[in-house]
């Protein structure tokens, strides 16, 4: 999982590139793994108020829906698919109409996009300040994990490397009402240890603390106001006031629930220069590795844009998806 990455640009003096004229495809496809790791540090990350530019989104999104070729759902629950729109075209209203399309949607995919590494970090920081194997959502253990996740794939093997994500909102509305009721109000300790853990292993520098913070087990959209279910094998580690064997049945239960649910998981296959654009707070994603070790060749590289979110938090005051779209499907049809 790659650090968080800092509102500046520090400089690569190792690739002899700035980042606005880096091609990162040719550069992976003529020298292979080409990482560098300087000794770069930065602050802890600093509390501040996130503003989401979902509430200045039109909700008809007519600006992303009237410009694009096609646009069509994946799968029921989770994940659409935009063909025709360029992302490094956006206009501030289509970036408000994605961000909403996204919270609502959870992931959605563009294919054969143009956009640079510097064009990718620019549209980040619109969204806000840019900031493992396994189902899990990035750096939760922040205090304010990131909101929206850009993921450009630009090289790929022969065949495999496809990515999957889950639906946060499903994934709780699919728990009995005793479930849901049990788990709301409950409170998780998510955990950096896994990344002080790698840089230790491999020597590599930890650019930034990686802290463990407290965070709701159901959190609320800050835009649909949905619930999503909010812990993830990756990161959590116990509920706060539970013994460790309760935390465990708990927890467990829950990892396996949403690993499980193939009903509301969408499964990407990659095409060269494609994006997936989702929702860090209502999703879980898993890479599938099952090219490595062929002995093809395969490569699969990309970069990934972040942008920091709001702090978690629980609104008893919030709806299900599912109570929310059935409310908004009887209201159109008085």
């Amino acid at each position: 999982m790659p650090p968080n990455v800092a509102d500046t640009e520090p400089k690569v003096e190792e690739l002899e590139y700035n980042l606005e004229d880096l091609d990162l495809k040719k550069l992976v496809r003529e020298k292979g793994f080409y990482g560098v790791h300087p000794e770069i540090y930065y602050p802890p990350l600093k509390p501040y108020e996130h503003k989401d530019p979902g509430h200045l989104a039109d909700p008809k999104l007519d600006s992303l829906i009237s410009n694009a070729e096609k646009v069509f759902d994946v799968t029921p629950h989770i994940g659409t698919e935009i063909h025709g729109i360029q992302l490094n075209n956006l206009t501030d209203q289509q970036k408000n109409d994605l961000a909403l399309l996204v919270a609502r949607r959870g992931v959605v995919f563009f294919r054969d996009q143009k956009i640079t590494p510097k064009q990718s970090l620019e549209l980040g920081r619109y969204f806000d300040r840019t900031a493992a194997d396994g189902w899990h959502s990035d750096v939760s253990h922040e205090l304010q994990p990131s909101s929206l996740a850009f993921l450009k794939i630009d090289t790929l093997p022969p065949v495999g490397g496809d990515t999957l994500w889950a639906s946060a909102y499903e994934a709780y509305d699919r728990l009995s009402p005793a479930w849901q009721k049990f788990i709301e109000g409950l409170e998780a300790v998510h955990s950096g240890d896994v990344q002080r853990e790698t840089a230790r292993v491999t020597g590599y520098p930890l650019r930034r603390e990686a802290p463990d913070n407290v965070h709701p087990v159901v959190r609320v959209h800050p835009v649909t106001g949905w619930k999503a279910l909010n812990v993830q094998r990756v990161f959590t580690r116990r509920i706060v006031g539970f013994t460790r064997r309760e935390s465990d049945a708990v927890l467990n239960f829950l990892y396996n629930h949403i690993e499980t649910g193939i009903d509301f998981q969408v499964r990407f296959r990659w095409t060269e220069d494609a994006i997936a654009v989702w929702d860090n707070r209502v999703t879980f994603h898993a890479a599938v590795p099952d090219y490595r070790g062929l002995g093809n060749g395969g490569i699969r590289h990309g970069y990934r844009v972040t942008p920091t979110g709001e702090r978690p938090y629980y609104d008893p005051n919030g709806k299900s998806r599912r109570q929310a779209l059935e409310e908004e499907q009887a209201a159109a049809t008085k």
